[in-house]
């Protein structure tokens, strides 16, 4: 009988189990699952599934970022008798990356699936940002990252995790050419490395002390419209012919700017060179300080020979020493010939080796009834009286220059400054 019993016990087990097996799944399981999800809701959490395989839960769905995550792993562990294994915690996150950038220096933060996926982000950084370091160790690394979909971008397809960073990051299209003492600093990006050499060979073609470290090739730049074709490189090349070229930047937000010296020739030719840059419609912002010749620029430098120490004290003498005509004559004035001896004096002091230029001014404007021929004869005329009075004709040439109108200044200064010859060092 006891053997009977024990063989029908043994029999029933699995249709016990059986039983409990069909009301765990179709009442107590599914009454467990609404408490876990429930208690996910209560925490702020959505976009978690939970599937109970008796006392484990299995979670999956998407969450935004790994705290939340980590927050609903931690609720459902927290329930009374269940628990979370990590291998059954199968909740996706959406990549997620920010930048920030301090002096040279991006620093780039998120999470991401792994290292090759890290690897691939700071690659296409440095690409889009050569001029930075990239600083990527705070990036958290987890295999349950999801990057997402690839998007099409200029350069190739990238994730679109990356894309929002680096356009962001990406450089628009520059020059700017500036000076400190007498060095010309050319920085900017441009999209083609043949054009970065040209460029600096426009420069360095002048002879001039040249600082190109911070002109970037970058390709990635926003493309710009002043960047194609040879206008920019015949430009520049045009700006350093100059005796003083200035300073000049471009960029598509402020245009075209330009600080020099020229005369009224330089200036239009600039103005013309500049037009395909800046388009019809457009406008450069130009800063010229107008000058009569190319004597008058700041840094000219003389092809004469000087004893040493003479240069400075020779130029200064000479800026003085204008003579001045009345109005519709070429005759020189008892008050302006004293002037005359002190130029034979330097003039003379300078040695066979200088040369100079004796400039006649003029205007139609300023002295109105005077004809071209006026600046010449007054030219002449100073030309003659210094000969007269014991200088080598070898050392004087005459040339006639536009009179340009200083700003701020009267009308009656600005007329005498039209009716007058000076003496260059050429």
């Amino acid at each position: 009988m006891r053997t009977a019993i024990v063989l029908a016990v043994l029999a029933l087990i699995p249709v016990f189990a059986g039983m409990l097996h069909w009301h765990f799944h179709h009442h107590a399981g599914p009454a467990l699952q609404r408490e876990v999800q429930g208690a996910l809701r209560v925490a702020g959490i959505s976009g978690v599934n939970v599937r109970m395989v008796y006392l484990d839960a299995m979670l999956s769905g998407m969450l935004p970022d790994l705290e939340r995550r980590e927050l609903a792993a931690k609720v459902v562990d927290g329930f009374r008798g269940v628990r979370v294994l990590p291998q059954f915690n199968r909740i996706k996150v959406s990549a997620e990356l920010k930048h920030r950038i301090e002096g040279n220096e991006v620093s780039i933060t998120g999470w991401l699936p792994g290292v090759e996926a890290r690897n691939s982000l700071l690659k296409w950084v440095k690409e889009f940002r050569p001029d930075l370091k990239v600083q990527t160790d705070e990036i958290k690394l987890a295999p349950h990252v999801v990057l997402g979909p690839e998007v099409e971008m200029r350069e190739g397809k990238v994730p679109d995790t990356f894309r929002e960073v680096l356009e962001a990051l990406r450089l628009p299209a520059s020059l700017s050419i500036t000076r400190e003492g007498d060095t010309y600093l050319i920085a900017g990006v441009v999209p083609r490395e043949d054009l970065r050499e040209e460029l600096i060979q426009a420069v360095t073609a002048s002879n001039r002390d040249v600082n190109h470290t911070k002109l970037l090739t970058v390709p990635s730049c926003n493309p710009a419209s002043f960047m194609e074709g040879d206008a920019l490189v015949k430009f520049v090349g045009g700006l350093f012919a100059s005796p003083s070229p200035g300073e000049f930047t471009i960029d598509v937000r402020n245009g075209a700017r330009l600080k020099a010296h020229a005369t009224a020739g330089m200036e239009a030719a600039w103005r013309m060179m500049l037009e395909p840059l800046v388009g019809k419609e457009g406008e450069a912002d130009l800063h010229i300080t107008r000058v009569a010749s190319a004597f008058q620029f700041p840094d000219y430098k003389t092809q004469s020979v000087l004893p040493p120490g003479m240069d400075k004290s020779l130029r200064h003498m000479l800026n003085t020493r204008a003579i001045y005509f009345e109005p519709l004559s070429a005759e020189i004035g008892a008050d302006e010939m004293s002037k005359l001896s002190s130029l034979v004096a330097a003039i003379t002091a300078a040695g066979d080796q200088a040369q100079f230029v004796v400039a006649g001014y003029g205007s139609e404007e300023l002295e109105p009834g005077a004809e071209f021929q006026l600046r010449v004869q007054r030219a002449e005329a100073v030309r003659s009286q210094l000969v007269a009075l014991g200088v080598a004709e070898n050392l004087l040439e005459t040339s006639v220059f536009d009179a340009v109108r200083a700003p701020d200044v009267d009308d009656t200064k600005a007329r005498r400054e039209a009716r007058k010859v000076e003496v260059f060092l050429k």
